[in-house]
C-alpha cells in the first residue's frame, strides 16, 4: 500500500496545491517567473477549475 495520500479531484480543498500556489504568487509578486509542474493535470481539477487556476 502507497504512504502517498490520495486527494478525489472533487475535493473542494487541496491544502498542498493551496499551498503551493500561494508560495508560487509570493515569489511571482518578487519579479521573478514561476513554472509548477505536474505529473497529471486531471489530479488538479476540471473545467473551470483549471481556467481559474491558470489565471492565477
Amino acid at each position: 500500500m502507497s504512504s502517498r495520500k490520495k486527494i478525489s479531484t472533487r475535493a473542494t480543498r487541496r491544502p498542498e496545491l493551496e499551498a503551493a500556489v500561494k508560495l508560487a504568487g509570493e515569489i511571482r509578486s518578487s519579479g521573478v517567473a514561476v513554472t509548477l509542474g505536474v505529473h497529471e493535470h486531471k489530479r488538479l481539477g476540471r473545467g473551470i477549475e483549471l481556467a481559474m487556476l491558470a489565471e492565477e
